[in-house]
């Protein structure tokens, strides 16, 4: 999908900016409203191909079909780095990495949200920390920023009251796979902790017995 866009959608509105700016150097220096409506017009389309480029970018899963989280992971934290401008560390355990596709596709967007939280609101974060380890029950997740931090009651309500995804996106995704989801914040920095149980059980739906002792 994100190449179909690429080639087609993308290549079209880059090709309606260019025209713009043809448009507005064609046009004299009397049509002054004229010139100043092409040229939020031209923004308007580069902002649209902006927009989409970020969604091919978030379609990233696709890519672990077939191959194994580790190397879709380091490519999409090199992307992260290069297109946001946001310090990753990417602390990886020696340890056998082939998941079901189910919980890798899920653990993948569990990490990408929570990068997405911290572009969003650690973006004077100097130091972002990302570490995965498997034990020989569970994958451990640890995300931690030293940013500015935020209310995470406060943004938890707010986020289920306008229906976005964010914490309550990651939190579900890890229940849905029996797992936790720990959130903790303050004006040093925000940690979130991730625990998603493998093994014997990996994979499976929860069972409906509520552990979710962070779940507010």
């Amino acid at each position: 999908m994100a190449a179909d866009l690429h080639d087609g959608p993308v290549q079209q509105v880059v090709n309606l900016a260019l025209r713009l700016d043809m448009l507005g150097n064609m046009l004299p220096s009397e049509a002054e409203t004229t010139r100043q409506e092409v040229a939020a017009l031209r923004q308007l389309a580069r902002d649209v191909v902006q927009d989409m480029r970020r969604f091919m970018f978030e379609l990233r899963p696709a890519a672990l079909e077939g191959f194994s989280l580790v190397p879709v992971l380091r490519q999409y934290v090199q992307d992260f780095r290069e297109q946001h401008r946001v310090p990753v560390e990417l602390r990886l355990q020696d340890a056998d990495w082939q998941l079901s596709q189910h919980v890798q596709v899920n653990l993948f967007r569990i990490i990408q949200e929570a990068l997405t939280n911290v572009r969003k609101h650690a973006n004077t974060a100097t130091l972002v920390e990302l570490s995965l380890e498997r034990t020989a029950d569970a994958v451990l997740v640890g995300i931690a920023d030293n940013g500015p931090g935020f209310d995470v009651l406060t943004t938890r309500r707010r986020a289920q009251e306008e229906k976005r995804m964010g914490l309550a996106g990651m939190q579900d995704r890890a229940y849905a796979l029996g797992g936790t989801v720990r959130v903790e914040s303050s004006s040093r920095g925000t940690r979130v902790s991730v625990v998603l149980p493998i093994g014997g059980n990996e994979g499976a739906a929860n069972d409906g017995s509520d552990s979710r002792s962070d779940r507010r």
